[in-house]
C-alpha cells in the first residue's frame, strides 16, 4: 500500500486542485477538464444518510445530475442504465451502500465496463474513518492532497493541526469522484483516515417482507447477516465508486 510521502513524491500530476475542500465544488465546477477524467452522466446517492445527501449536494453543484435510490435501492437506476449502456458507455459514480454498486458493477462488465474507482469508508473504533481506495494514482493523489488542505483549512479556523472535524469528507468524495480518471490500467490502492462518525440510517427503511425479514437492498441473494435472523447492517459500510468504460492499455 502506497503512503502519504510515497504519493506527494511520486511526481504525479493532479489537475483541477482548488486550496481548500471548503473552497473545492466553486474552483472545480470552473476547472478545466482533464482528457483522462471521467464525464459522469450521473451520480446516485443514498438519501437515507446524511453522509448522502451531502454527497449529492456537493457533486451536484459540480454539474453532475443526481439521481436518490428509493430506500436504497437500485431498481429503477439499473432499468435506466440498462437502456442506456445497451446504446452507448457512459460513466456514472456514487456513494452508497455495497449492494447497489455490486448490482451495477456485475450489469456493466457485460457492457465492457468496470469499477474506475472504489472507496470503502470503513468505520474504525477511534472516532476515524478510514477511505481505503482503488483507482487511479493520480486519483488517490487527489484525495491525499485535499485531505491535507482539510487539515490546514483547520488551522486557519483555529483549529489545532493534524485535526479535522470529519464532516468534509462526502464533500471530498465528490470532488474526487468527479475528477477521477478513467483511463487506468494498472490500479494502486492508498487509504485516507479522517475523523468520522459510523453513519446512521436518518430515514426510514424498508419494511420487512412478507415473511418478517428486512428486504436486502442487493436482489441477487440473501446476504448472511439475514440468513442468521439478524437486521441488515444499516450502519455501513458505505462505499463511494466509479464505473466507467474499460481503459485501453
Amino acid at each position: 500500500m502506497t503512503n502519504r510521502r510515497e504519493f506527494l513524491q511520486s511526481g504525479v500530476t493532479v489537475t483541477a486542485v482548488p486550496p481548500a475542500v471548503n473552497a473545492l465544488l466553486s474552483g472545480a465546477a470552473s476547472a478545466r477538464a482533464d482528457a483522462g477524467q471521467a464525464r459522469l452522466h450521473k451520480a446516485a446517492f443514498d438519501a437515507r444518510y446524511a453522509e448522502g445527501r451531502a454527497f449529492a449536494e456537493s457533486i451536484g453543484r459540480l454539474g453532475v445530475p443526481v439521481h436518490a435510490l428509493e430506500n436504497g435501492d437500485p431498481t429503477t437506476l439499473y432499468r435506466e442504465l440498462d437502456a442506456l449502456w445497451r446504446r452507448q458507455a457512459a460513466a456514472i459514480a456514487g456513494l452508497t451502500q455495497f449492494g447497489p454498486m455490486f448490482v451495477l458493477e456485475r450489469m456493466a462488465t457485460e457492457r465492457r465496463m468496470r469499477i474506475a474507482l472504489r472507496i470503502e469508508h470503513r468505520v474504525q473504533g477511534d472516532g476515524t474513518i478510514a477511505h481505503a481506495m482503488t483507482g487511479a494514482p493520480e486519483t488517490l493523489a487527489l484525495a491525499e492532497r485535499l485531505r491535507l488542505e482539510s487539515v490546514d483549512r483547520g488551522v486557519d479556523r483555529g483549529v489545532d493541526r493534524g485535526v479535522d472535524r470529519g464532516g468534509d469528507w462526502p464533500v471530498l468524495m465528490a470532488a474526487v469522484l468527479a475528477h477521477c480518471r478513467t483511463d487506468c490500467t494498472a490500479p494502486v490502492d492508498h487509504t485516507v483516515v479522517m475523523p468520522g462518525r459510523s453513519p446512521a440510517l436518518g430515514r426510514a427503511a424498508a419494511p420487512p417482507g412478507p415473511s418478517g425479514v428486512p428486504h436486502s437492498v442487493i436482489h441477487y441473494y440473501t446476504p448472511g447477516p439475514i440468513q442468521q435472523g439478524r437486521d441488515v447492517p444499516w450502519d455501513g459500510p458505505l462505499y463511494s465508486w466509479v464505473i466507467a468504460p474499460v481503459a485501453r492499455g
